[in-house]
Parts: structure tokens; sequence; C-alpha cells
């Protein structure tokens, strides 16, 4: 993964990894080693200028726990240097040693980071999808929070796009209505006072009063992060939200899950007709929506799911 023309984002990262579990198992390779390129000299994209000399380790700092996530890493190797990483590069030429992208692929910055073309193919060929895990190294900070917040609570994490809200707004189109989302709050508060919401993502992508709630809780307000955030989401805990990076972890779960609002041109990537109620490797309690949120809708949704929870704690 070279972050000199791949974005830093959780969604595609999530996309990456199981790409490489599926390139694995094609070429029957037990184990996967990660090598992470992030330079000074081309610190990001074109994409994602914001991303400088300056910013460039926090940000790849802030995604690091998304690369833990496949069960079949065995390793993980950051250069900042390009020649100690061409001399890596000129080795694994040698050794024939297969990748994702291709050696030749990567040479030409043509890293297909998003896409399930080839995730499709080994489904109808193999019939599974190689599944991401909690992120190794996380489970004293998530048992401590389970204790903490979550004792005695059903919990459902949530994450609501808020593209408008950050220092480099983006995509503004894929963004949610937070409108809808707080209404359901409140009606589950109403109707079912034992779940939590769990609002997971970074500090700019959500609305302070949220906090106020009685049953919602945020993680990164208690100094938690991303790794606590993706041990719970692939650890088996509910999630809802709008089609974004959190949505990418689930997809490739075994996680009960709705992804909301996703967009009609994504339809290319996940090579889908746009409508589509499902991923044909998902299970029965994995739902896309392609309309906008509403109260109703979240609420048709919520109450399958947490029959869904019900039924896996059992």
């Amino acid at each position: 993964m070279d972050f000199g023309y791949a974005p830093y984002s959780l969604g595609d990262t999530m996309t990456w990894l199981t790409n490489l579990q599926i390139t694995a198992h094609r070429h029957r390779s037990a184990q996967i080693d990660i090598v992470i390129v992030a330079r000074p000299e081309r610190p990001s994209s074109g994409l994602q200028r914001f991303i400088t000399p300056h910013n460039y380790v926090q940000a790849l700092e802030t995604l690091f726990p998304a690369f833990l996530c496949a069960p079949m890493v065995r390793s993980i190797r950051v250069f900042e240097s390009f020649s100690s990483f061409s001399q890596l590069i000129v080795g694994a030429i040698v050794a024939w040693t297969h990748s994702w992208p291709s050696l030749v692929s990567h040479f030409r910055e043509e890293l297909d980071y998003s896409s399930h073309r080839q995730i499709n193919k080994f489904y109808r060929l193999r019939g599974f999808v190689p599944l991401l895990k909690p992120p190794r190294g996380y489970e004293s900070d998530t048992e401590k929070f389970r204790r903490e917040f979550l004792d005695g609570h059903e919990p459902v994490i949530v994450n609501i796009r808020r593209g408008a809200l950050k220092s480099n707004p983006e995509a503004l189109q894929r963004d949610s209505d937070p409108t809808p989302w707080y209404r359901f709050f409140s009606a589950v508060e109403r109707l079912f006072p034992s779940v939590v919401f769990v609002i997971v993502g970074g500090f700019s992508e959500w609305d302070r009063d949220l906090i106020r709630r009685q049953n919602i809780i945020i993680p990164r307000a208690w100094g938690y992060g991303l790794g606590v955030e993706l041990s719970l989401l692939l650890g088996g805990v509910p999630f809802m939200g709008t089609s974004s990076g959190f949505s990418a972890a689930a997809t490739f779960s075994s996680t009960p899950y709705v992804i909301t609002n996703f967009e009609s041109p994504a339809s290319k990537n996940i090579g889908l007709p746009v409508g589509t109620k499902q991923y044909p490797f998902s299970t029965n309690n994995q739902w896309l929506t392609w309309e906008g949120e509403t109260e109703e809708s979240l609420l048709w949704y919520f109450e399958r799911l947490r029959g869904a929870d019900a039924k896996n704690r059992l």
C-alpha cells in the first residue's frame, strides 16, 4: 500500500485487505506480509492534498489499526525511504512473490483499492469470502470499554457520514441527513431503554449535542480510538450507518448490519445493480439501502438487527 498514490481511507483499506486475503487464497498462501509506503517527499495522492509532509505520520497512525484486521497477516512493515522499499521489491521480483496489487501494477500506480471485481469473482468460484476480524492488540482496551459503558445494555454501533463537518469537506452528496437519525435515537430511547448507541468516527463527524443523550456513548470522547471501534464492530456488535469507511468493515464481516444511503454511482464499484438489497456473499442479517434515511426505515431495520443480535447472543 503506497500512500503516494493510494488514499488514506478506512473503507478502501478494508476492501484492500479483503482483496489481499483473496490473493493469498488464490495462490494457496497461508500468511500475508503487508508493506506500507509513506514518504515525506510524496506523503499523499492528489486526492488528499491536505495530507502533507507535516501531518502524514498522524494520518497513518490514525488509520493503522485497520491493517491489523486481516487474520492472515503475519507482519507489517512501514517504509519512509524509497530506496529501502525498492530493495524489498527487487527481492520480491527475484523470489516470484505474489502481491496485491501485482508488482507490475504497482510500478504503474494502478492499485484497485475500491472495486469488488476480484471479490465477487472469488465468491462465485469458491462460495465464500475471507472475513475480517477484530484487530489484534486491542482486546484489553475493548473489554475495559465494555465493562465501563456497555454492561447491562444492548449496544448498536452507528456511523453517520458527515463529510461537511470535516476541515476538508469532500463528496458531500454521500452525507446523510442527521435529523431522521436523531428522531430515531429518541424513539428507541422510549421504546427500548436498554439499547445504547455507540457513535464511531473522528471528532469532526458527530454533533456535540449527541454526547448529552442518555442512550449514546462516543468512544473517542473517552479516549478510545479506531482500534476499539473496529474491535466492537468486527466482534459482532450490530452496525447501522451510512455507506462509508465503517460500513466497508461491516461488509466483510459476519456482523449484522444495515448500510444506508448507498449512492448509485457506487454500483459500478461493487458490481451490482442499483437497488440490490444484499451483497452476494452477505448473510440473512446484512442489508443495503439506496434511499435516504427516515425514522421509520431506521426503526424497521433496527428491530431486525436487534432480533439477529439476540439470536447470536443466545
